[in-house]
């Protein structure tokens, strides 16, 4: 069963921290205690490492974004669960707008 991973303490005051890079893609297989992102906040630069073994299947912000504390980062489970983990919604296809219609032509009056 997959599990989310949250956002650990920062410590020394800061409440929320912003992620620089994830160390581990998806589908990666990661190990407990293993890092898989490096966050920063005015004070610190932190490694967040796996609580659990299994495969990162999701990656729930993008690197530049600020989350706070416990906030859920990404989400780790059994390589089963990559496959069934939910696609994200397709965008809608977009039909090209049809061509504006053709203008009259105008009216020439004649030269006297």
């Amino acid at each position: 069963m997959a599990e989310f991973i949250p956002m650990p303490d920062l410590g020394f005051e800061a409440d929320e921290g912003e992620l620089s890079v994830w160390l581990k893609g998806v589908g990666d297989a990661v190990q407990a205690g293993e890092p898989i992102a490096e966050f920063e906040s005015d004070k610190v630069t932190l490694e967040v490492e796996s609580p659990v073994a299994g495969v990162l299947l999701e990656h729930l912000i993008q690197p530049g974004e600020s989350v706070a504390e416990g906030a859920p980062i990404a989400r780790i489970g059994e390589a089963d669960e990559l496959s069934a983990s939910p696609a994200p919604a397709p965008s809608p296809a977009r039909e090209p707008a049809p061509p504006p219609p053709p203008e009259p032509p105008k009216e020439r009056k004649p030269s006297t």
